[in-house]
């Protein structure tokens, strides 16, 4: 499951809509959207406000194949980290 289709889902668990949380982000239903559709991709900030508002880690919006090594000890979020997350989804492939 791709990082947009997890977000997605963890979203309509916690029965919030797009508008709700592109509001509580300064960011429009539309960006949202592009997110989970995997159009656009998402900066370790948005991220990390994300996880917060749905009540999640950080960690939750991927899928981790990774034998027991934790993804954050590969590749640090943090929100003075530039790093976007199509770039950590393509190193994580060649893993």
């Amino acid at each position: 499951m791709k990082i947009g289709t997890k977000i997605a889902s963890i979203r309509k668990n916690s029965k919030f809509t797009q508008e709700f949380l592109a509001a509580k982000l300064d960011r429009t239903p539309q960006w949202i959207s592009n997110i989970e559709r995997g159009i656009r991709s998402v900066d370790t900030n948005a991220l990390a406000r994300l996880a917060d508002l749905l009540n999640v880690g950080s960690g939750d919006f991927f899928e981790t194949k990774l034998n027991d090594t934790c993804i954050w000890q590969l590749i640090p979020l943090c929100p003075r980290n530039n790093i976007m997350i199509m770039q950590i989804n393509q190193l994580i492939t060649k893993l």
